[in-house]
This record gives structure tokens, C-alpha cells and sequence, in this order.
């Protein structure tokens, strides 16, 4: 069985959130907003106090904020070395072949269906799958732009 996964960049403090690193581990967690069409977003806890019901017994409360991130999924694939490849990583595939080595570099998105490894400045993209070529993870969007 596949493994959904998520990770989301926080674009406020700049950091990368993985789904298997949130809440109880962390401040933070992912949530379906059931009241805005059931949009995923990452929610970070902004405060905890403590409350006492009606019987007297003690329990905590729990607040959470929504937080301005970029949601990315686990595309079930992963690198040559083993690294779990995301949306919006940049992969280096090497494309086996024996007449010629070649190598196409882009970025990972989804797109009708499928996850597929685009290349803007060429105007070209590739499956990301293929089980004759080598893939590497050689950074992702945001904290390596320069290159995709």
C-alpha cells in the first residue's frame, strides 16, 4: 500500500515541515478545514491552557492557527539513494540508455494524474517514473531554486 504523505514549507519562518514530524513531536500539524471546502493546510498550536469541566476534572485545551505554507504530497517514489521524493523537488533523472548517457533536470508536479519532472526554461517534461532511469533528489524549490 502506498504512503500518503505530506510536507509543507512555512513561509514564515522559512522552514520545512514533514507529515511524520508534527503534532504530538511538534507544534504543528496537518488538518482538513472541514468549514472552507475541506482545504489541507498546516495549522501550528499558538497556545495551551488548562480547563476544568463541570465535574471538576482537569484537562487541557488546545489552539491552533492556520499557517501561510505550501502543501506538498509524497509521491510514493524514492530516489537512487533512498530519499522520498516530494512536489516540488528538483530531481536529476539519468536516463539509461546504451547508445548515449543523457540527464534531464525539473521539478516535481503533479499534474493530470500524474507526477511528472518539468523543465520551464526548456518548455519539456518527463514522468517522473520510468524503471529504466536512474532519479536523484538534488534539491527542492525553496530552499534550493537556483537549481530548477
Amino acid at each position: 500500500m502506498r504512503k500518503i504523505k505530506f510536507r509543507a514549507w512555512n513561509k514564515q519562518n522559512k522552514k520545512m515541515i514533514y507529515s511524520d514530524q508534527v503534532y504530538p513531536r511538534s507544534k504543528y500539524k496537518f488538518e482538513f478545514d472541514v468549514f472552507n471546502e475541506f482545504n489541507f493546510k498546516l495549522m501550528k498550536m499558538v497556545d495551551r491552557y488548562n480547563v476544568t469541566d463541570d465535574e471538576g476534572n482537569e484537562t487541557y485545551q488546545e489552539v491552533f492557527e492556520a499557517v501561510d505554507a505550501d502543501i506538498m504530497q509524497y509521491t510514493g517514489i524514492k530516489d537512487a539513494e533512498g530519499k522520498e521524493i516530494y512536489e516540488g523537488d528538483i530531481v536529476k533523472i539519468k536516463f539509461m540508455s546504451m547508445f548515449e548517457d543523457k540527464h534531464f533536470i525539473g521539478v516535481v508536479k503533479f499534474y493530470d494524474g500524474s507526477f511528472l519532472v518539468d523543465n520551464e526554461k526548456l518548455q519539456k517534461a518527463h514522468f517522473l517514473f520510468r524503471e529504466s532511469d536512474v532519479l536523484e533528489v538534488i534539491g527542492n524549490v525553496y530552499e534550493t531554486p537556483e537549481l530548477g
